[in-house]
């Protein structure tokens, strides 16, 4: 089985690192982005900064783990996107 592993799964083990995704091929990588989008987060902020980053980048962005803070007039959204 070791002989199948790739060099990035070799060398996450080396590290010790044997649960993050990006140490296995084929696998997400998950990367936080930030966006600004006007009006409040209101009651559904998480859910609303979601629809935002699906309508500013598309579905293939796969955002999860969106929070929302106000910012004055504005929302601040923080998601985690696939890395491109």
């Amino acid at each position: 089985m070791e002989a199948q592993l790739s060099r990035e799964s070799l060398a996450c083990r080396a590290n010790g690192d044997t649960t993050s995704l990006s140490c296995f091929p084929g696998q997400i990588k998950w990367c936080p982005k930030k966006a600004t989008f006007p009006g409040g987060c209101g009651n559904n902020g998480s859910q609303q900064c979601l629809v935002d980053f699906l309508s500013n980048y598309g579905a293939s962005s796969m955002p999860k783990n969106c929070v929302c803070k106000n910012a004055g007039s504005q929302r601040l959204c923080s998601c985690d996107v696939v890395c491109q």
